[in-house]
């Protein structure tokens, strides 16, 4: 596949957080239908359009175990829960991003040319990657339609 990288900021904006180690990959498909019955509970507003991301906190690849951060962009804020966290994302100044299309199996082609551009470009990792689901299963039955955004954080390398 060919990945178009580009540079843009990533805004600040306030989330519904759940941060937890999954076992693998599979459990993803568990958490979000979990977040969104708490948000229509709650009666808890998105925002339009729709933002929402996993951040991954081991700053490295790993296929067990995994740090990750699930954040659904919201309007205002509401009671924290042992769960569920309202917070700031703060805001990114430069991220290289590109749109993956397709299933989950592939995206490690979209992180690897990310992190080829930016060893080409002099840039550096600043920050912990992000997958904004742009589409995806609680929209669209196809895998083939799917759309995912990485987004990581860089700076100029230091030389």
């Amino acid at each position: 596949m060919n990945y178009d990288v580009i540079v843009k900021e990533l805004p600040a904006m306030d989330v519904l957080s759940m941060r937890c180690v999954i076992p693998d990959f599979h459990a993803i498909y568990k958490i979000y239908p979990e977040m969104d019955k708490y948000l229509e509970e709650k009666a808890i507003k998105r925002t339009t359009p729709s933002y929402r991301c996993i951040i991954y906190h081991d700053g490295e690849y790993k296929e067990k175990d995994i740090d990750v951060e699930f954040c659904q962009a919201v309007v205002g804020s509401g009671q924290d829960t042992d769960k569920f966290k309202f917070k700031k994302l703060k805001a990114v100044a430069a991220a290289a991003c590109a749109i993956h299309k397709g299933p989950y199996n592939t995206i490690g082609m979209a992180h690897s040319a990310i992190g080829q551009w930016i060893k080409d470009n002099g840039y550096e990792i600043a920050g912990n990657l992000r997958e904004s689901y742009i589409d995806s299963l609680w929209n669209k039955k196809k895998l083939k339609d799917w759309i995912t955004e990485i987004q990581i954080p860089i700076r100029p390398k230091h030389k």
